[in-house]
């Protein structure tokens, strides 16, 4: 009996061991040809997971399959995904380019390498046919006033334009459209930088269109026939369907307060959003509150806001109250 026991556990002890994932990355430098087993990363299971899994001998144990990220500690970005789909050993391999983006440093903005340096005046990279891929001038490894990406094909992929003030970049697809312009102000990633950027479809039409300037954000987008989808202003976001008519208007003002917040630029704000079918009846009115918001909009989703005042839904000629002055920090405890 005793032994029949043992051999029960040992097999489940077994079973469950055999459920985890051994874990290897083997890289490859810039400009390097020896692939290397490498521990210099971290791995996680997701966005919000912060479970650092220890190495032994270069093989990380896993708790068992799915997706996992990888974050490089010597500051090489790249966002990748690893997904595992089955128990045991499971080998991942990555080159490195020979030139790349890498983490800058603390609060500061990322820079390019080439062969594990910071460029340096002017470089250019090339595809293995010899066409070229990237020209560029740069100082301590940003971009010192313009740098071009092309594709296989020659044509311009992007292009990025650094003044005294402003950065401007362009960006287009391989047939030479262009399909989206950006630019903002040069500065410390610190403070507040105002920007603008644009988006095309492929026929050279408006697609979208945003600003934020003094923390206002101000936006536009369009569907492909023309009409616009929804905008965006310092006091109100409208929503149309593709006919035209109004699907959801947003409107909301700073709250009168008693007494000002410490911080500056904070504000308590009542937000009334309506919602209409595609005859242009409201079927669904709501007013809820959201505080201590910096900048605008405020919170757009009355579930996530602070309290709703009140939340009416019309049918059929009626209206029916869902809910009245409920705070929604416990109303999402219950």
């Amino acid at each position: 009996m005793k032994q029949s026991l043992l051999f029960l556990l040992i097999s489940i002890s077994s079973f469950c061991s055999a459920q985890g994932v051994r874990f290897q990355l083997y890289r490859t430098k810039a400009c390097a040809v020896v692939e290397k087993l490498d521990t210099g990363y971290t791995l996680y299971k997701s966005i919000t997971d912060t479970a650092i899994y220890p190495f032994k001998s270069g093989t990380l144990n896993l708790p068992g399959p799915g997706s996992y990220r990888i974050s490089f500690n010597d500051g090489f970005y790249r966002d990748t995904t690893v997904v595992i789909r089955d128990t045991g050993l499971f080998i991942f391999h990555i080159k490195e380019p020979d030139f790349g983006l890498y983490e800058g440093g603390l609060d500061m903005p990322m820079v390019y390498r080439a062969c594990d340096k910071l460029l340096n005046g002017f470089f250019e990279s090339y595809y293995p046919d010899g066409k070229i891929k990237l020209r560029g001038n740069f100082k301590n490894g940003y971009v010192k006033d313009s740098m071009l990406t092309y594709y296989n094909n020659g044509a311009l992929k992007y292009r990025r334009l650094h003044l005294l003030k402003i950065t401007s970049i362009e960006t287009f697809d391989s047939l030479a459209h262009r399909i989206k312009i950006s630019t903002y102000q040069n500065g410390s990633i610190m403070v507040y930088r105002w920007s603008k950027a644009k988006e095309f479809f492929a026929n050279g039409h408006l697609k979208f269109e945003t600003s934020d300037i003094n923390q206002i954000k101000k936006t536009r987008e369009f569907y492909p026939n023309g009409h616009l989808k929804f905008k965006l202003t310092k006091r109100r976001r409208i929503e149309y369907y593709e006919n035209g008519k109004e699907m959801v208007v947003y409107r909301w003002k700073r709250k009168f307060k008693l007494f000002e917040r410490d911080e500056k630029g904070v504000h308590d704000y009542i937000v009334h959003k309506k919602e209409y079918d595609e005859d242009g009846r409201i079927i669904k009115l709501t007013v809820y509150e959201d505080w201590l918001r910096s900048g605008s909009p405020p919170q757009l989703d009355p579930e996530q806001s602070d309290w709703i005042v009140s939340m009416v839904e019309y049918k059929d000629g009626k209206h029916i109250e869902l809910m009245k002055d409920v705070d929604m920090k416990d109303h999402h405890k219950d």
